[in-house]
């Protein structure tokens, strides 16, 4: 078996879509409304918005991790926050999404980024269990979501005060 990782081109694109697509049916979400345009729109646009690295097992597309650049106020620092991390099943526990994370973290520091951060659901004891083996804390930040309708809400209503 031989591995690389290496940063993602649009022509990884349609790989991309198609495992992004197993991801969310992994995590019993519908597959995402995005193609490999909108990614080329957000990853190779003159100000992009996210970046990523793609694996390869034997030449074929096995694993990816796309991310964007947050910041905390906490250490006037940027940070680099993994927005997915994928490995398909057939090559899961051969060091595939380890590698990922290395290459994130070498990202994070030759950018200067205080840390990386990336979410998963409190159900998904897999990944929850491979951030911990490498080295990951849980916080205790609570991420709230605001979806169209609690958006319009927002818009058109304020917010109670406590």
């Amino acid at each position: 078996m031989t591995s690389s990782i290496a940063s993602i081109t649009p022509a990884d694109l349609d790989d991309i879509v198609v495992m992004a697509g197993e991801l969310s049916l992994h995590e019993g979400d519908p597959v995402p409304d995005v193609s490999a345009s909108d990614l080329a729109e957000v990853m190779f646009s003159s100000h992009p918005l996210l970046f990523g690295s793609i694996a390869h097992v034997d030449q074929m597309p096995a694993g990816y991790a796309l991310w964007t650049v947050g910041y905390t106020m906490q250490y006037g620092k940027s940070l680099l926050e993994i927005v997915d991390l994928y490995v398909r099943p057939d090559v899961r526990r051969k060091g595939i999404g380890r590698a990922l994370m290395r290459t994130m973290a070498h990202v994070a520091q030759g950018r200067g980024y205080r840390f990386l951060t990336v979410k998963t659901f409190n159900g998904n004891a897999e990944a929850n269990a491979f951030y911990r083996a490498c080295g990951g804390m849980l916080d205790q930040t609570n991420v709230y979501g605001f979806g169209l309708k609690a958006m319009a809400g927002l818009r058109s209503e304020a917010c109670d005060d406590l």
